[in-house]
């Protein structure tokens, strides 16, 4: 019986051990939609240990050239070290701007020890049109609380230069019809 039980044993550590040799090191990688409003968020990061992330959200659609700006925030008691965020162009044609990263404007120093919180910026930026993606790629100090980011995109229509030339033009010449009339009245 004691035999038995030994042989199932031994099995089982194989199998473990043989399924542990399959896991690979690396970042978790991991795919969200972002939220109405351009809201992102990802409150699911490993919180077991130190770990690399990728989170790329999608699908970001423009039709036009569009004035886009956004802002990421870390909780202040995170150890989220985020180590870049950027929008990228899905299919983007040779020659054409392809990334814009956002600027750290909060920063924690990793190097001491203990949590803190970090803030990213971006924009306001002119984003051609087509489908565009957010990554944000970072690591996880070993979160016992909880490890995670959020954040918002802003877009708005620009008035481009051609058409701000012609309303202009248009308000010079109604101010020149109003002048006018006051001089002939």
């Amino acid at each position: 019986m004691n035999t038995k039980k030994a042989v199932m044993a031994v099995s089982m550590v194989s199998a473990l051990l043989g399924l542990a040799s399959q896991v690979q090191a690396g970042p978790v990688i991991q795919q969200l939609t972002l939220g109405s409003e351009g809201a992102f968020a990802n409150t699911q990061i490993s919180t077991k240990g130190s770990v690399d992330f990728q989170t790329t959200f999608s699908t970001l659609v423009l039709n036009g050239n569009t004035l886009v700006s956004g802002s990421l925030f870390t909780g202040e008691k995170m150890a989220v070290d985020v180590l870049e965020v950027f929008l990228f162009k899905l299919n983007a044609t040779q020659g054409e701007v392809a990334r814009y990263d956002f600027t750290e404007t909060l920063a924690f120093d990793w190097t001491q020890p203990g949590q803190g919180a970090e803030q990213w910026s971006f924009g306001p930026q002119t984003l051609s049109a087509g489908t565009w993606a957010l990554q944000v790629n970072g690591y996880v100090e070993g979160a016992k609380h909880g490890a995670s980011f959020a954040g918002q995109l802003q877009s708005s229509n620009p008035v481009s230069e051609p058409e701000s030339l012609a309303l202009s033009l248009l308000a010079l010449g109604a101010m020149a019809g109003l002048s006018r009339r006051q001089k002939k009245a």
